[in-house]
């Protein structure tokens, strides 16, 4: 169950980032958009914590690692592999964080991963 668990996690982080860095794209200060997708449907713990205390803050200081979210990940893609569950998802989320916690460094702490993944600081957005 925690490596189910933590491939939501690590989903939801993966979304929630692309969603920022995308909306950036376009004028959206990653701040607003985090407090809206609080005040909606796509709120989770990611959206209500992480990001706001770790991410926009550029703490970057949960002390979970990227390469433990990864192999977690791992885990439960291959249990899907392994059980014959299609779960497409679950291999492109394994990807994603393999490739972070590869570049990133083993111990380094996953609220990172968006930097890998598109070379973008989200921090120093929250509002004043």
């Amino acid at each position: 169950m925690k490596a189910l668990n933590n491939f939501c996690a690590a989903a939801g982080y993966a979304a929630l980032a692309e969603a920022l860095v995308l909306g950036r794209e376009f004028g959206l200060v990653p701040a607003t958009m985090v407090e809206i997708v609080n005040n909606s449907t796509g709120r989770s713990f990611l959206s209500d914590v992480v990001f706001p205390d770790e991410v926009l803050t550029g703490r970057y200081g949960t002390g979970f690692t990227a390469g433990l979210l990864a192999k977690d990940v791992a885990i439960a893609a291959g249990t899907a592999e392994g059980s014959g569950v299609a779960a497409p998802l679950c291999g492109l989320v394994r990807r994603r964080w393999a490739e972070a916690a590869q570049a990133l460094g083993f111990a380094a702490d996953h609220t990172l991963a968006h930097k890998e993944w598109w070379d973008v600081d989200l921090s120093g957005a929250m509002p004043t």
